[in-house]
């Protein structure tokens, strides 16, 4: 009985071990094909990195024509997972049914799948020709050449899989999607399918095009291959007319953008102003970070960057955005320099240098709210006045009302004399009244401007922690900025703060922080950029929403 149950166990445990393994999955494009037809299988993992499949187990049974990998990421419960995807294009060697065994992917493995394979059609097929060819054999380094690869057949297709170059050392870019068209060559008509490929080596030297192969089913079902000529090509070193240029390009431009346009900015305020960098034939990594120079009553505070890549009209375009945080401390004038980046233009063959113009940005004084409607009324009544005012009386009127004037004097100094007591004591209290409401005006404003500071600077200090990645420092600093801003409310947790903001956006972003706080032994770090954005954005909408109708449109704020 003991042994009986010591069985069991270990059945139980190989089980398990099996299932834990084969967490790999493994699918395959069909379920039967002809022999020597090419067919994929497509092998998934979450796995952080990605590990080398060990295909050796498949070379038996089947032609391993090609591979390719992708690394997949997305964002769940707070966690940044990564899916490693391997497409590899095999064909079978042989007719029957055909087991693909389990593949290993680093400590884990995937299931073995049963594949049916046919012999092959007996109807002949048309001859199909693959040829490869370089723009230029002798280029730069750090700069494109174009590889067009062309595949030539005169039978119909029902499938067709050409390998993709690999070179070590060389970024390669497919150039948009391919082309198809048909072409007279040695008399025979074919039709052509063609890739362009753009191909930057990073250092100099010479590089090898291996050969390319072409695997498909002609109309019939009966399979079709071809090969390529493997072709070279050399990477020179720059010249030396190319100092300082920091990248090599067909083209670049250099620009700035402004969350909001900078023309009302006072002291206290917070803008962000984006470079951008933007290049041809060049691959976004090896775009050059400009460096901003602020003011010295500007502070600056970098974001995460931002590179892209897209394929247009078959060229490589590449996009780089370095936005900052800038907060304007004082006021004054804001002189931010100029912005310069040397370049290579590897068609001219010339040093060139992309400029972004010096920017002056007048920024006014910190001016508290009800100061600044007081301001923006009395500028209307002021002119209402002037424009009431009657014009001095010239010196031939002034003898005619002289008498009048005096005989007025009189009249009012006599009504002076018959005021009662009691009018006399109720001007007082209004008078009285009045200037207690304009200490109290006055009491009022102070104290605004220096809730105003305290909380800017709370803003600053969150701003920190934030951009620093300390999510406990963020936490602390989050609700004493939160206590500054609301002064009437007790702020004294997270959820405070979400009952006060209402933002759903935010509300995710401080329960990603609080649990971001709860796996303090976790890895993986925290990311506080987009939290204080939020808090900026919030911000932004309150001071509009509470800026008077005149300030709005003077200050042009894209909503």
């Amino acid at each position: 009985m003991p042994s009986l149950l010591r069985s069991f166990l270990a059945l139980i445990l190989i089980a398990a071990g099996i299932s834990v393994q084969a967490s790999v999955n493994a699918t395959l494009d069909r379920k039967q094909g002809a022999v020597g037809a090419p067919l994929l299988l497509t092998l998934e993992a979450q796995q952080p990195a990605p590990s080398e499949p060990d295909l050796s187990v498949l070379e038996t049974d089947f032609t391993i024509l090609g591979r390719r990998h992708n690394t997949l990421s997305s964002f769940s419960n707070g966690r940044t997972l990564y899916t490693q995807r391997w497409l590899i294009t095999l064909s079978p060697r042989r007719a029957g049914q055909l087991t693909l065994p389990a593949i290993t992917l680093g400590n884990e493995s995937s299931e073995a799948i049963i594949f049916k394979a046919l012999e092959q059609a007996s109807s002949p097929s048309g001859p199909a020709l693959l040829e490869s060819s370089i723009e230029q054999p002798i280029i730069y380094s750090r700069t494109a050449t174009v590889l067009s690869v062309r595949l030539y057949y005169q039978a119909g297709l029902t499938h067709a899989e050409i390998t993709e170059p690999l070179i070590d050392g060389v970024q390669i870019y497919p150039l948009g999607d391919q082309r198809y068209f048909r072409e007279q060559r040695d008399g025979q008509r074919y039709s052509v399918i063609e890739q362009r490929y753009s191909l930057l080596p990073e250092q100099p030297g010479r590089y090898r095009i291996p050969t390319l192969q072409f695997n498909g089913l002609g109309g019939s079902g009966n399979p079709l291959s071809a090969e390529s000529s493997p072709l070279e090509f050399e990477a020179l070193p720059w010249p030396e007319a190319a100092a300082p240029a920091e990248v090599a390009a067909t083209e670049l431009r250099l620009d700035a953008r402004w969350s909001n346009p900078p023309g009302a900015v006072r002291a206290g305020d917070t803008l962000t102003r984006t470079l951008i960098v933007e290049a041809h034939n060049v691959p976004a990594a090896w775009l050059p970070r400009p460096a901003l120079q602020p003011p010295p009553n500007v502070r600056a505070y970098p974001q995460p960057e931002k590179r892209q890549e897209s394929i247009n009209n078959g060229v490589l375009v590449s996009r780089l955005e370095l936005p900052y945080q800038l907060l304007f401390t004082a006021a004054g004038p804001a002189q931010f320099p100029v912005v310069t980046i040397n370049w290579w233009d590897s068609v001219r063959e010339r040093r060139e240098q992309a400029r972004l113009a010096a920017e002056r940005i007048e920024v006014g004084q910190f001016l508290a709210p009800a100061a600044a409607e007081t301001a923006v009324a009395a500028q209307p009544q002021a002119a209402s006045r002037s424009e009431q005012q009657p014009a001095p009386p010239s010196a031939d009127s002034v003898a005619g009302w002289s008498g009048w004037l005096w005989a007025l004097v009189a009249l009012v100094c006599a009504a002076g004399w018959t005021l009662s007591r009691a009018q006399v004591r109720q001007l007082e209290a209004a008078l009285s009244k009045a200037q207690a409401g304009l200490q109290s005006e006055t009491q009022n404003r102070d104290q605004a401007d220096q809730q105003q500071r305290h909380e800017l600077q709370a803003l600053d200090q969150l701003q920190r922690s934030c951009l620093s990645g300390d999510a406990a420092a963020a936490y602390e600093d989050l609700l004493q900025w939160a206590g500054e801003y609301w002064p009437d409310e007790p702020v004294t947790s997270l959820a405070d703060i979400e009952r006060l903001a209402s933002a759903p956006t935010l509300n995710y972003l401080l329960r990603n922080l609080e649990h971001s706080l709860r796996r303090r032994h976790d890895d993986e770090p925290w990311h506080g950029d987009l939290l204080y954005e939020q808090i900026v954005r919030l911000r932004e909408r309150r001071q509009r929403s509470s800026a008077s109708p005149q300030q709005r449109t003077a200050s042009h704020v894209e909503v």
